[in-house]
C-alpha cells in the first residue's frame, strides 16, 4: 500500500508535463492549423453554461496562461455580470464572436454597448467602462496604435464567415428607399416611376369590383366611379400600396404580373388564355433553351409565355400569315419588355423572331433549322402539319389549340389521310372554377354570429338571444364565430379550347 501511493505522486506529474508539451507542441505547428487551434477555442467557448467552468476550461487549453499564471480577459467578448451565470447568446451574438471584429456593423456595437450598460454590476465602475469603451470603438476603434488587440484578436476567416458577410452586404443592398425609408423591398423593386405599367384594383363587398391597367404618365390621371387619382401621386409608392381615391375610397396599385397583361393587354385576334397556355407548356415540356416553332402569333400571349420559358439561351420562331395580327402580336411584345426593364432593370430576352408568312410555304423560312416542340393555333392545323413535320425532332410533340370538337376531328382525319407518324396522345379540356369564401354579410353591414346547435339543456333561450347579437366584421371577435358564405363565383370562365398533343414518332420503315 505504501509503496503505490509512493509511485502515485511521480507518475501523476510525469503525466501532466508530457500533457503540456504535447500542447505546446500542438500550437506551434505551421498556420494551417494554427486557425484550427484558434477556431477550436471560439467553439470551447460557445456553450452558453457557468460562466466559471468556461473560464476554467479556457485556462486548461491554454498552456502559455498556465506557465505564466496570467488570466485571460473576459472583457469585449463576455457579457453579464463577473462571477454569475453566463447569460444566453442570441444568433446575432453567437455569428459576432466568431466574425473578425473590424467586420462588424455598427448596430452590433450598439447591441453590444446596450447590454454592458443593462448588466453592469454596482461597485465595477472600471470594469464597466472599460467594457463600454470596448463595445463603442467600433470597426475603426479595434486597432489601438495600429496594432490589433490581444483579447479581441479573431481567428482566421473561413469560407462560412466569408459567405456570411457577402450575405450582409446584399441584404444591405435590399434596403431601398426614398426619403430615409429604410424598409426591405425586393432586390430589384424599384418604386413605380414614370412610363410603367401599372394595375390598379378595387375590392367592394368581397370581390374585385374595378380593374385597370394604364401606363404611368406625367400629367394623367385614373378615373374611375369611385373617384379619381393622379399618376403623380402614383409615381414613387411602391407595389402594392393602398392608395386613396378622391371620393376616399381605398385603390391597391401594384406592378402587373405576365398573365394578367396577358389578360389586359390590347388584342387584335383572340388570345389563348393562360389557363391553357400553361397547359400546352407542360404538354411541350419547353424547358431553357429550346427551340419552339409557334404558328399563329395572334396578340402575342402565347409567344410571351414560350419566351419566357426558353430563356435568354432559347429562340421562338413566330408565323402569322395576316399583317395587321402581326404588328399587333410584335407591338405587344415590345410593350412587356420595355415594362419589364423598368421594373427589373435588366433586359427581357431578345429571343422571339415574327415572321409575315404562309406555314404551308414556308420552307425557304424553315430550312436548316429544327424545332423541340411546336405550337399551332390555326383554323385548319391538318393542312400545316405536312410541312411542319420535318422540321421537328424525333420525338417531339406539336401541342394544336382547336376551338370546337370539329376541328378535332377533322385534324385527327387530316393525320390519318396522311400517314404521317404522329400519334395522338391526350385531347384535354382545361377548366377552372373560381370559388367565393368570404364572411356573410347582412344589409345593414353587420356579420351575424354562428348559431349554436340545438343541445336540449334548457338554455335554448340564452343561446339564441346570444347568437342574435350582431357585430361588424371590422369588431375583433374571437376565431370561429363568423359566419361565411361559400359558393361559385357568380363570373366563371367558360370554356376556351380543346387541347391535342401530337407526338413525332420514327416510322418502322425509316
Amino acid at each position: 500500500m505504501w509503496t503505490g501511493v509512493y509511485m502515485y505522486k511521480p507518475y501523476r506529474m510525469l503525466v501532466r508535463i508530457c500533457v503540456t508539451f504535447s500542447r505546446q507542441q500542438w500550437c506551434r505547428e505551421p498556420p494551417r492549423w494554427r486557425g484550427v487551434c484558434q477556431q477550436m477555442r471560439f467553439a470551447r467557448n460557445f456553450g452558453t453554461g457557468d460562466k466559471e467552468h468556461n473560464e476554467n476550461e479556457g485556462e486548461r487549453d491554454n498552456p502559455e496562461s498556465q506557465l505564466s499564471g496570467e488570466k485571460p480577459s473576459s472583457q469585449g467578448l463576455v457579457f453579464g455580470k463577473l462571477g454569475s451565470r453566463r447569460r444566453h447568446l442570441s444568433p446575432l451574438e453567437r455569428i459576432s464572436q466568431l466574425l473578425p471584429q473590424e467586420s462588424l456593423s455598427q448596430e452590433v456595437w450598439e447591441l453590444r454597448r446596450g447590454r454592458a450598460e443593462d448588466q453592469r454590476p454596482l461597485g465595477s465602475m472600471e470594469s464597466s467602462q472599460e467594457m463600454t469603451d470596448t463595445a463603442g470603438m467600433g470597426p475603426e476603434g479595434s486597432h489601438e496604435n495600429g496594432r490589433q488587440r490581444p483579447d479581441l484578436q479573431p481567428c482566421q476567416e473561413s469560407a462560412e464567415e466569408v459567405n456570411f458577410c457577402d450575405r450582409e452586404e446584399k441584404m444591405e443592398e435590399w434596403q431601398v428607399g426614398d426619403g430615409g425609408d429604410s424598409s426591405p423591398a425586393i432586390f430589384g423593386e424599384p418604386p413605380l416611376g414614370l412610363g410603367e405599367l401599372v394595375l390598379a384594383e378595387y375590392r367592394g363587398k368581397g370581390w374585385l369590383e374595378f380593374r385597370k391597367m394604364f401606363q404611368l404618365q406625367e400629367k394623367g390621371h385614373l378615373q374611375s366611379t369611385w373617384g379619381s387619382v393622379a399618376h403623380s401621386t402614383i409615381v414613387g409608392s411602391r407595389s402594392g400600396s393602398l392608395l386613396q381615391l378622391s371620393s376616399g375610397s381605398p385603390i391597391l396599385v401594384r406592378r402587373p404580373s405576365l398573365e394578367e397583361y396577358v389578360l389586359l393587354m390590347k388584342r387584335a385576334p383572340a388570345i389563348a388564355y393562360p389557363k391553357d397556355s400553361t397547359a400546352m407548356l407542360m404538354m411541350m415540356d419547353v424547358s431553357e433553351g429550346d427551340s419552339v416553332l409557334e404558328s399563329g402569333s395572334g396578340s402575342g400571349a402565347m409567344t410571351l409565355f414560350l419566351s419566357r420559358a426558353v430563356g435568354s439561351r432559347g429562340c421562338v420562331t413566330s408565323v402569322e400569315r395576316r399583317e395587321d395580327h402581326h404588328q399587333r402580336a410584335l407591338r405587344n411584345y415590345q410593350r412587356w419588355r420595355k415594362a419589364w426593364k423598368l421594373r427589373r432593370g435588366e433586359e427581357w430576352p431578345d429571343n422571339v423572331r415574327f415572321h409575315v408568312a404562309e406555314l404551308q410555304g414556308a420552307g425557304a423560312l424553315l430550312s436548316g433549322l429544327r424545332f423541340n416542340s411546336a405550337v399551332l393555333d390555326m383554323l385548319s392545323p391538318q393542312v400545316a402539319l405536312p410541312a411542319v413535320f420535318p422540321y421537328l425532332n424525333d420525338g417531339a410533340v406539336c401541342a394544336v389549340y382547336l376551338v370546337n370538337l370539329t376541328q378535332v376531328i377533322d385534324l385527327l382525319e387530316g393525320v390519318r389521310v396522311s400517314g404521317l407518324p404522329l400519334q395522338c396522345e391526350r385531347i384535354i379540356e382545361v377548366q377552372h372554377r373560381d370559388w367565393l369564401v368570404a364572411p356573410a354579410v347582412m344589409k345593414d353591414g353587420t356579420a351575424a354570429a354562428r348559431v349554436a346547435p340545438f343541445s336540449g339543456t334548457g338554455d335554448e333561450e340564452e343561446e339564441q338571444s346570444h347568437a342574435e347579437e350582431d357585430f361588424s366584421c371590422d369588431d375583433d371577435v374571437p376565431f370561429g364565430t363568423v359566419t361565411y358564405m361559400v359558393r361559385p363565383h357568380h363570373q366563371q370562365t367558360a370554356h376556351t379550347a380543346f387541347l391535342v398533343k401530337l407526338r413525332k414518332i420514327k416510322a418502322k420503315n425509316s
